[in-house]
């Protein structure tokens, strides 16, 4: 589907014009939610950028480009980053972009940070690609992720510098304090799970069953607090131990004798993943897959999970 700027569909997000207004730069999108104009929820979306030269007191299309497309995929572009920057005595216009994909089958999503120049509409990107994560806590909507840069930005310096200072300060990624780069810090509790374990149990449908063999670290710190949906989580204890179970997500423990923390099971899904946890004696656990036909269960025998750190003193 092709869309010009006579589509009514056709949403101005940002428009500058030159010092003496016979120039005019529109970012225009298609298609954007009737609730919020930076939302595009089309089947197919666009980004484009155009130049209007002004003739008879009237704006006239002079150049247009594409800067996105996409199809069954969200975008969110956020509002703010929209600003015309002077780069090395030349104009450019910044704009970022959230992607993520329409249903559960795909889990990645992406932010595009653009630098545009106005004079040829040169484009210069970088991106971040990464997913949800538990350590967020403030940040329900952004993505943990790494920047992935490219060979014509290092031939850019001033170009690139400017990209990371929007990225550096973007809502859409999260942003790890240093302390939060350790691996063993306990808000990476999942991260470490799943490397100690060498596996990724991040799906988009179905469940990854739980392994024979179970490597953990305990934490002094409630890791149940920052883990999920409170009102979805179901709880279970005994004289030992008690059991979080968050819903399609992890399972988590505490062991009432040490008074320390630990991962059990680390996963997540859309659907398919739902589980249903009990006791079957005072040291196992029975973990059902209860959205699964087969309703497929494991027994995970607490002593003898393998801890990383068992001398852990709180």
């Amino acid at each position: 589907m092709a869309v010009d700027d006579d589509n009514n569909s056709l949403t101005t997000l940002f428009s500058v014009q030159n010092d003496d207004k016979s120039e005019e730069i529109r970012i225009s999108a298609y298609q954007s939610s009737e609730y919020d104009k930076f939302l595009l929820v089309a089947d197919t979306n666009y980004v484009l950028i155009s130049k209007y030269l002004k003739r008879n007191e009237k704006f006239i299309l002079s150049k247009k480009d594409t800067l996105l497309t996409n199809e069954y995929t969200y975008a969110h572009i956020d509002s703010a980053s929209l600003s015309k920057k002077k780069i090395g005595n030349k104009d450019y216009v910044s704009l970022v972009i959230k992607q993520e994909y329409k249903g559960t089958a795909v889990t990645e999503r992406n932010v595009i940070f653009y630098m545009v120049s106005l004079e040829n509409f040169k484009v210069y990107t970088l991106v971040c690609s990464g997913s949800g994560t538990v350590r967020a806590t403030h940040c329900d909507d952004c993505i943990d992720g790494e920047l992935s840069s490219n060979k014509e930005l290092d031939a850019k310096p001033e170009i690139k510098k400017s990209l990371y200072e929007v990225a550096n300060n973007s809502k859409f990624i999260y942003h790890p304090s240093k302390k939060e780069l350790d691996i063993s810090y306990y808000k990476n509790y999942d991260s470490k799970w799943y490397i100690d374990n060498k596996t990724d149990n991040d799906l988009a449908n179905g469940y990854s069953g739980i392994n024979d063999t179970i490597y953990s670290t305990y934490y002094k710190e409630n890791i149940f607090d920052f883990t999920g949906d409170l009102d979805g989580r179901e709880t279970i204890e005994n004289e030992y131990y008690k059991i979080v179970n968050f819903s399609r997500n992890n399972v988590l423990g505490f062991d009432k004798r040490k008074q320390l923390y630990f991962p059990i099971h680390i996963e997540s899904c859309a659907t398919g993943c739902n589980k249903i946890v009990t006791f079957v004696s005072d040291q196992e656990i029975k973990i059902l897959f209860d959205e699964d036909s087969e309703k497929e269960y494991s027994i995970v025998n607490l002593e003898q999970i393998n801890f990383l750190n068992p001398n852990l003193v709180r």
